[in-house]
């Protein structure tokens, strides 16, 4: 269950980052 938890984290980050930049950098 912790290693599932983790992997999750780990993809939320993933997209609040990719997420943050297009926002950061509207040229779509």
């Amino acid at each position: 269950m912790n290693y599932y938890k983790e992997k999750v984290a780990k993809l939320a980050r993933q997209y609040i980052g990719l997420s943050h930049y297009l926002h950061t950098h509207r040229w779509i």
